[in-house]
């Protein structure tokens, strides 16, 4: 076999010829488009931002929760509709977090303890008034 630098040549057999050249596997995955997010100002800045054919942009505004999604072909062409997406947001906590409570909760119940111990009170003093 004939070696090229540091290794065997795979493709050169002993006499010389050469034998095919393997086909490359292809990966379903590859022809997917690219998916990518950026921050905005608005649609404006969306529609001139640049990007490569068969790519599917985010663009997410840094003022409302709005998000865009372009989508471009195998030209490169912006493909219509362009698509907005209106979103709320909503905070979960996890791990150690998720069981901690809240200020809101906290202060409820240390509204209910502060009303029973009043309640308590007032029935103290009835009981009180009634044994006397």
């Amino acid at each position: 076999m004939a070696t090229f630098g540091t290794g065997t040549n795979p493709y050169i057999v002993a006499n010389g010829s050469q034998t095919a050249v393997p086909t490359p596997t292809i990966n379903p995955q590859q022809n997917l488009p690219k998916c990518n997010m950026y921050w905005v100002d608005g649609e404006d800045e969306v529609l001139s931002f640049p990007t490569t054919p068969n790519e599917q942009t985010y663009y997410a505004s840094r003022t409302e929760p709005i998000m865009y999604v372009r989508e471009t072909d195998a030209n490169g062409k912006i493909k219509n509709p362009l698509k907005i997406l209106r979103y709320s947001v909503e905070e979960k906590p996890f791990g150690p977090e998720a069981n901690f409570v809240t200020k809101e909760e906290h202060r409820q119940l240390y509204d209910l303890v502060e009303k029973l111990g009043k309640s308590i009170s007032d029935m103290d003093a009835k009981l009180e008034k009634f044994l006397n």
